[in-house]
């Protein structure tokens, strides 16, 4: 089982890689990554640029947004990168998308990455006050 949560707007400005679990400053990856630790699942952060990331891959600094017209292309890119772990259930985390427009798009794209993998979806609303990026 893996678990997995959306990158975040709010990035580390280190020039260079960072690994993504340090790229990113988010307090709901941090509480994400945790509780897969915890249960022992693995963990994965959805990138709207660079699709599913370990959390230690190193990534540089980058500003994108996935946008509703990028999500068909994006979600076949997660699919790949799913089948190449042999993904059979993924946990999404995520704000309500109701709480902020631009969830919506990672939602879709993780949704339709994951069946389009024939593997398990399960979709897991957070608190909306946890970490607002």
């Amino acid at each position: 089982m893996i678990y997995c949560t959306y990158c975040s707007a709010l990035k580390n400005p280190a020039s260079g890689e960072l690994p993504a679990v340090r790229r990113y400053l988010s307090e709901r990856i941090e509480i994400v990554a945790t509780a897969a630790t915890q249960r022992g699942h693995g963990f994965l952060i959805l990138s709207g640029k660079y699709g599913l990331l370990h959390p230690d891959t190193p990534i540089p600094y980058y500003d994108h947004l996935l946008q509703d017209h990028e999500v068909t292309a994006h979600s076949g890119v997660v699919c790949e990168q799913l089948r190449a772990l042999g993904v059979r259930k993924l946990v999404y985390f995520t704000r309500p998308p109701t709480t902020d427009p631009n969830l919506q798009s990672y939602l879709d794209c993780i949704r339709r990455a994951v069946a389009a993998a024939g593997a398990e979806f399960e979709y897991v609303e957070l608190d909306p006050e946890v970490n607002n990026t």
